[in-house]
């Protein structure tokens, strides 16, 4: 068995060829899941890069683009609650075998994507000459935030391209190539954004100077380098799917329909997620106006300290969405037996890696806030938070991948649920009470308490196997 064939030998057991032996499942789990989880990898050291770039700039402009950010992940993630309501219903008629109806859904799928992409950032754009002052963002900063956030959404609808297409591509077996292209994205990313951020300068590379061409757009750079990178990605995508791809590529001569039936099933599976990504976003949004409180020098810290502990958690991220196509796979298939352990499989793989990644943020929180700037006051809170939120992230793990799993079962009512309430419940009021006796501490000491809670919440849900039962047979075609 091949890396490249391990989707396929995946579905070929779900096909009713008997049940993969613990050894086997525990291989396949990490070939299907590797190339999420390098992805997530390369998006981090992305994000890394980029706020390295923008934390050189100077500390406004890396407050400035730590003020938006949380709203920017907000109007970019309520598009991919309506994605993961479609590309879920795509792997389950995969793995039941119904390919034309799967090649129906892909297609409507791209057309709902992109007119809620553009609803959103039509939206986004009126909002955004407003923003930096409702976030509490220092008179100084606001005007460089605003346009910040003005030309990040442009990124929106490829963004929702090309989440769609990856989970799309998960669901019908193709792991890696969704895993490549969204590293490509990262590396097309930071040249872009090294291109377009720092001005023309002579730099020392192996003991010569070389003259390297900059436009010198400062923030400005940032944000159009993500778009460039995005729009470039989501061509090869569209690519991928409908040429390439040979379960769901386009078939001479076979129509098109638009079935009402997978559109309101993906809202039904949908609402759950968007309202769970929009409470959670805004409390992110709650939590910098908390920090803003602080001042710019805590507003950075936070937003880089958040940078660095994706190197932790996003791996996970990378399991979860492998997860839910295999998931999505299993149910689709009636394989109820398989489910069970590939759940725990999953989920003790996921666990295991972000528990490493843990161990060594806490052994280097300082190195890796000095990756990001070069301010020492900044430095010094970020590396003290890191260290904080370190004992929480396991738990904070195996909410992300269950997570994954149960969506690819469609339940998503009680897993949102359950995030939006520790959220709100737990860690803003937490955050309001220790802010003012811990500073910039309290906020992650709120946050870790809520992370655990909410972890071993979703263990609990796991345990009890009710989710099984989520989709049923007549869920999945319309006719």
């Amino acid at each position: 068995m091949s890396r490249r064939s391990s989707g396929y030998v995946f579905l070929w057991y779900l096909g009713g060829n008997g049940k993969p032996s613990f050894k086997l499942m525990v291989r396949l789990v990490l070939l299907m899941v590797l190339p999420g989880i390098l992805a997530q990898l390369s998006s981090v050291v992305m994000q890394y890069i980029d706020a390295s770039m923008v934390g050189h700039l100077g500390s406004l402009e890396a407050a400035s683009v730590g003020l938006v950010s949380s709203s920017i992940w907000l109007i970019g993630g309520m598009g991919l609650c309506i994605n993961i309501g479609h590309y879920v219903q795509v792997s389950q008629l995969v793995g039941a075998g119904e390919y034309r109806a799967a090649r129906n859904l892909t297609r409507q799928s791209y057309f709902t994507s992109l007119l809620f992409s553009l609803i959103i950032v039509l939206l986004a754009w009126i909002i955004s000459p407003f923003l930096p002052e409702w976030l509490g963002g220092e008179e100084i900063i606001r005007s460089e935030a605003s346009g910040y956030f003005s030309l990040c959404i442009l990124s929106v609808p490829f963004m929702q391209f090309n989440m769609l297409s990856t989970g799309i591509l998960q669901g019908a077996g193709s792991m890696k190539i969704p895993g490549f292209l969204n590293v490509l994205r990262c590396l097309l990313d930071v040249f872009f954004n090294f291109l377009l951020i720092f001005e023309t300068d002579t730099y020392h590379i192996a003991g010569y100077q070389v003259e390297i061409f900059g436009f010198g757009l400062g923030v400005a750079g940032a944000a159009l380098g993500t778009v460039m990178a995005e729009f470039c990605i989501s061509v090869m995508m569209l690519a991928c799917v409908f040429v390439f791809n040979p379960k769901l590529g386009i078939v001479k001569g076979e129509g098109f329909v638009w079935h009402w039936f997978h559109s309101w099933r993906a809202v039904r599976l949908a609402l759950p997620i968007g309202f769970e990504h929009s409470l959670i976003c805004l409390a992110m949004v709650i939590s910098v106006m908390i920090v803003a409180y602080l001042g710019s020098a805590a507003v950075a810290a936070h937003s880089m300290a958040i940078t660095a502990e994706s190197f932790c958690y996003m791996a996970a991220y990378g399991i979860s969405s492998s997860a839910s196509a295999m998931m999505g796979q299993t149910i689709g298939a009636g394989r109820r037996d398989i489910a069970r352990s590939l759940a725990w499989t999953i989920t003790g793989i996921g666990v295991a890696i972000v528990s490493t990644a843990a161990v060594f943020m806490y052994a280097f929180a300082p190195l890796m806030m000095q990756l990001l700037t070069p301010d020492t006051v900044i430095q010094r809170y970020g590396s003290e938070v890191l260290r904080i939120v370190a004992f929480a992230e396991p738990l904070f793990a195996s909410s992300i991948v269950i997570s994954g799993i149960l969506r690819g079962a469609g339940d998503t009512l009680i897993p949102s649920a359950t995030n939006c309430l520790c959220m709100w419940l737990i860690r803003l009021p937490l955050s309001f009470l220790l802010v003012w006796e811990l500073g910039l501490d309290g906020v992650w000491v709120a946050m870790s308490i809520q992370l655990s809670i909410t972890g071993t919440l979703f263990l609990v849900r796991l345990r009890n196997g009710r989710w099984l039962n989520s989709t049923k047979k007549e869920d999945l075609l319309c006719e």
